[in-house]
């Protein structure tokens, strides 16, 4: 038991226990991120590059054709 007038621990007082660091969770923040010359690209992402080429090829050969 406690002597009266002392403070308890921290780890005495705290409700939640408390870990030595190996079973912390790993946060996103932590984890490495893709720089911005190395981005991830999603499928919805490619299928709209690809839909703009078309549209790009599509307007160029209808405005070399107007010539």
């Amino acid at each position: 038991m406690e002597a009266q007038g002392q403070i308890p621990s921290r780890e005495a007082s705290s409700r939640v226990p408390q870990f030595e660091g190996g079973n912390r969770m790993e946060s996103s923040a932590a984890k490495q991120q893709p720089s911005a010359g190395d981005r991830m690209i999603t499928a919805e992402q490619k299928y709209l590059r690809a839909e703009l080429e078309q549209r790009r090829e599509r307007l160029h050969t209808a405005v070399l054709a107007r010539r």
